[in-house]
């Protein structure tokens, strides 16, 4: 991969963590009263109890999200910051700026940012994103617990499956990226 592309994989994973961190914090400290005030004032009252009842989803989904996206964020960084040298070949003191840049990015884009919004923009930004943080969740929750208890079995087999099959994609995903980065050849 190009150094723009691992540069560009960076940037992108540290906009998704940052965003998915500001939802999980939102949905854990929101104020509810305040956010049901705001629907009402919206005119939508009946959107209120929609978002409560999925907040536990919304949070798991965003929580997995930013891991995801962390973890996407680290590789374009720390391919990007060594570009075609190998990890043995830096100093001590490249590996100490490397580390410090890698933890000053994630803490700024998974508590820093995420905190501040959730401090002050919960309600307007909840109000604003919840559809893409449902939509986000429903590839990461297993299953909706508001299902009929008739499905209930079903629904938890239908989730075993599908974390099943993330597990193993993301599982040959890293063995792919491992066998990239070994195999390949050295200048």
């Amino acid at each position: 991969m190009s150094a723009g592309g691992l540069f560009w994989l960076m940037i992108c994973g540290f906009v998704v963590t940052m965003l998915s961190a500001i939802a999980a914090w939102v949905v854990k400290s929101i104020s509810w009263h305040e956010l049901e005030e705001y629907c009402k004032l919206k005119k939508q009252p009946e959107l209120f109890g929609h978002i409560f009842d999925l907040r536990e989803q919304m949070q798991l989904g965003s929580e997995i999200l930013q891991n995801i996206s962390t973890a996407v964020m680290a590789f374009g960084a720390i391919g990007w910051l060594l570009q075609s040298r190998q990890f043995v070949e830096l100093t001590g003191q490249e590996t100490l700026v490397i580390i410090g840049l890698l933890a000053f990015g994630l803490v700024f884009a998974s508590s820093w940012v995420p905190w501040a919004v959730a401090r002050t923009g919960s309600v307007e930004f909840l109000f604003q994103t919840w559809r893409g943080w449902w939509i986000v969740s429903a590839y990461f929750y297993s299953a909706d617990c508001s299902w009929s208890t008739s499905s209930f079995w079903r629904s938890r087999w239908i989730g075993c499956l599908t974390r099943t099959w993330w597990w193993l994609y993301f599982s040959m995903a890293g063995c792919s990226i491992c066998h990239w980065l070994f195999s390949r050849k050295k200048y």
